[in-house]
């Protein structure tokens, strides 16, 4: 997680890398709650009778079928040359002071090179 919160720390990067986060996970929620009410009044079940705690593990599963398929919709991005070269050199800056492990860098560096142009 500290490799995570570098990168976020990079200007720029962090503000729109959390934003399409939370975009993200506001959009697999509502998914997830509208088949859970979907399904609850398909049963004839009615607000009334709705037992959020026993829906709980529902939502959850739903939850993660929503996250999935947000996933699945998002095009990767695309960088040019230099931005990606910026990245990088800036990636090896936080590795050479040791902000984050050897795994983490190549992991890093494996999404980035994948998104390049």
């Amino acid at each position: 997680r500290l490799g995570a919160s570098a990168f976020k720390a990079i200007p720029g990067v962090g503000m729109v890398g959390g934003g399409l986060a939370q975009a993200g996970l506001g959009a697999a929620s509502t998914w997830a709650v509208s088949q859970l009410f979907r399904n609850h009044f398909a049963q004839q079940g009615t607000l009334a009778d709705l037992d959020t705690e026993a829906s709980l593990p529902a939502y959850r599963a739903l939850f993660e079928r929503g996250r999935d398929a947000v996933r699945s919709l998002r095009p990767p991005l695309r960088r040019t040359v230099e931005e990606t070269t910026a990245t990088l050199e800036r990636l090896a800056r936080l590795r050479a002071d040791d902000v984050i492990s050897a795994d983490e860098f190549e992991r890093l560096k494996g999404e980035l090179m994948a998104t390049a142009c």
